[in-house]
């Protein structure tokens, strides 16, 4: 069975492409969002303690104007010394 938990909820802002990692007992997820008036791209970050029941408050980590462009489906992976490494395309 699969559960489904909400990460971060807004009606005025389209959130999506989400991507996770589990380091040290703790769920980092990104994901991207858009205000469609303003049509203003963000990468977020949020991260779980209690394995997805509960989320901090979304932070961004990266605006971007729509000018000719926007942040797709962020991901993120830890690399082997142990850094955290975050990417969009």
């Amino acid at each position: 069975m699969i559960n489904k938990y909400s990460i971060s909820k807004d009606e005025k802002i389209f959130r999506a492409f989400p991507d996770l990692i589990l380091v040290d007992n703790k769920l980092i997820c990104v994901f991207v969002e858009m205000e469609n008036e303003d049509k203003v791209f963000n990468i977020c970050i949020t991260t779980s303690t209690d394995r997805g029941l509960t989320w901090t408050d979304r932070k961004i980590i990266k605006t971007k104007l729509d000018d000719n462009g926007r942040w797709d489906a962020p991901g993120i992976n830890k690399m082997t010394n142990g850094d955290i490494i975050i990417t969009s395309s």
